[in-house]
């Protein structure tokens, strides 16, 4: 299901063009929505930067919104809303803001405050200039949040898949855009399990020569180091905007990376290289 049927029809309408990135919906507050970096409201089905008359968030708006997001089987989704978001099938990710309760182990949404539709981008040869210089290598990936990771990422993957057999780790379905993206190169996905599973059960059934995965965190340093020790190199993206606190966090855990890419927001010229073993900038 593309995300913009399950949004009320002037918002679909407004957001039906190109260079949406970001729509955030509230309860009892105005829809906004985010257009190549400036924030909008929504007006009689169009995009407007008068806060005069916008379209707001009524009570029951996020409910209706997410019954209709998920084919009206909330109870279908249940495994990636406990996690606080659910993707559709388009890659587009949306944040769940809620009242959470505690049932039986897992966390349960018992009453929505708020949405916040990520949209990917799709911009091809964006990692180009670093594939170049790199190859397929241990990269990692920093930037703050919506900077461009997972466009670099994706892009990333279709390079490697273009000489050797790739594995996609795409745990929130985000890097496989419309689950098909990567076509016909050698590129396999594993999408919407963790990590840990990936890199576990890829590395032994895929036999991949590199793994490429999104947002490593805490959790994922001992699969990291394990697929590494099997010989499979993995690129992956990391939160965050300092360059010497992660050269030592990644000393502290013992993770062996080749480069560092540094993204400040995205752009060709907001890329910076470096290599992990002299710390010195590249690019």
């Amino acid at each position: 299901m593309n995300y913009i049927y399950s949004l009320p029809y002037e918002v679909g309408q407004a957001v039906s063009i190109d260079g949406i990135e970001e729509i955030r919906i509230r309860k009892n507050q105005p829809i906004k929505v985010m257009k190549k970096s400036q924030w909008y409201y929504v007006e009689k089905g169009a995009l407007t930067k008068n806060s005069c008359n916008p379209i707001c968030c009524q009570e029951k708006t996020c409910q209706q919104i997410l019954d209709r997001a998920c084919n009206n089987s909330v109870f279908a989704y249940e495994q990636q809303l406990s996690q606080g978001f659910f993707t559709f099938a388009d890659g587009v990710r949306v944040g769940v803001s809620a009242k959470m309760s505690f049932v039986e182990g897992k966390h349960c949404i018992s009453e929505i405050f708020g949405l916040c539709f990520r949209i990917p981008s799709v911009c091809r040869g964006v990692s180009k200039e670093i594939f170049d210089k790199v190859g397929v290598s241990n990269l990692l990936v920093l930037g703050k949040v919506n900077t461009g990771k997972t466009t670099f990422l994706r892009d990333y993957a279709t390079e490697c898949g273009k000489g050797v057999s790739t594995l996609v780790c795409d745990e929130r379905g985000e890097i496989n855009v419309g689950n098909c993206f990567f076509g016909d190169l050698n590129v396999d996905v594993i999408s919407f399990a963790s990590k840990a599973y990936s890199f576990e059960v890829g590395t032994r059934a895929l036999s991949p020569e590199v793994i490429v995965c999104d947002e490593l965190n805490y959790n994922d340093f001992e699969g990291v180091k394990i697929a590494q020790s099997r010989g499979v190199k993995v690129s992956a993206s990391i939160h965050g905007d300092n360059v010497d606190k992660v050269f030592a966090l990644c000393n502290k855990f013992d993770l062996e990376f080749d480069y560092l890419v540094k993204i400040d927001r995205f752009s060709a010229k907001s890329l910076e290289l470096y290599k992990f073993d002299t710390k010195q900038k590249i690019i």
